[in-house]
């Protein structure tokens, strides 16, 4: 344990603080299996998202680089059942120009998934991801046997995290897709359309889930970020500091 606890504090004195495109390329390119090629395509990246972006590599058909950029935001959680997949070898859902409901109660009966139901068709929308801090079984089901029918495809996220983080991460992401959030002492019979947001693309896995170009104001956007980096000064504990800094 002494040992653990020197190694921890001799450690700054060892880092480098990374300052330049070369020293970023370096970094990039080992990450990378050496492939200098890659390590300059994430250099690039990095100068256009920030150093808080998020970067991603994929495989493509065709030779060279390319870098694609999009507005996202991820949060580290997903779908909360496999067969809400649309592409079942990789347990990934993805749709596109998606309507996005964002709620802060726990989905749990059946008379709440069937309001849900009953709104989203009355709007002529067969598709929508749901965010909630926990649904059900019982309300499982229900979207899932509307999807293995085809006659409704919902892509249910559970926001991450317990609590009271996991309701400011909701709200996080209905700001971010113009949503108002339903709070947590509502049901879905308090949905109305100011609580469908949309999404040009929202893509989840098991682990984790990207909204792109949300419909968000840019301005309540804005506030909302400023209003996350305020609370750094609030917050003691590292884990704190380090959740906010995800957000």
């Amino acid at each position: 344990m002494k040992l653990h606890t020197v190694s921890l504090e001799e450690l700054p004195k060892y880092k480098i603080e990374i300052t330049d495109d070369e020293m970023i390329t370096q970094v990039a390119t080992i990450s990378a299996n050496n492939d200098r090629e890659i390590g300059e395509a994430i250099m690039k990246a990095v100068k256009v998202v920030g150093k808080d972006g998020v970067i991603t590599v994929e495989e493509k058909y065709g030779q060279g680089v390319e870098m694609e950029v999009q507005k996202g935001f991820q949060i580290n959680s997903g779908i909360v059942h496999p067969w809400f997949a649309t592409n079942p070898d990789k347990l990934e859902a993805e749709v596109k120009n998606v309507p996005v409901v964002c709620v802060q109660f726990k989905v749990t009966s059946f008379s709440d998934i069937k309001a849900f139901l009953v709104k989203m068709t009355s709007e002529r929308v067969n598709q929508v991801v749901l965010v909630a801090p926990e649904i059900s079984y019982e309300a499982l089901n229900v979207l899932l046997e509307a999807r293995k029918t085809g006659e409704f495809h919902c892509v249910a996220i559970k926001a991450p995290y317990v609590g009271e983080r996991s309701l400011e991460y909701i709200e996080d992401i209905a700001i971010y897709c113009g949503a108002e959030v339903v709070g947590p002492n509502g049901t879905m019979t308090d949905l109305t359309d100011n609580h469908i947001g949309t999404a040009r693309r929202v893509i989840s896995n098991r682990k984790f889930t990207t909204f792109v170009e949300g419909d968000g104001d840019e301005e309540k956007i804005k506030a909302r970020i400023s209003a996350i980096k305020s609370q750094f000064d609030q917050v003691e504990s590292e884990f704190d500091v380090e959740k906010l800094k995800e957000r």
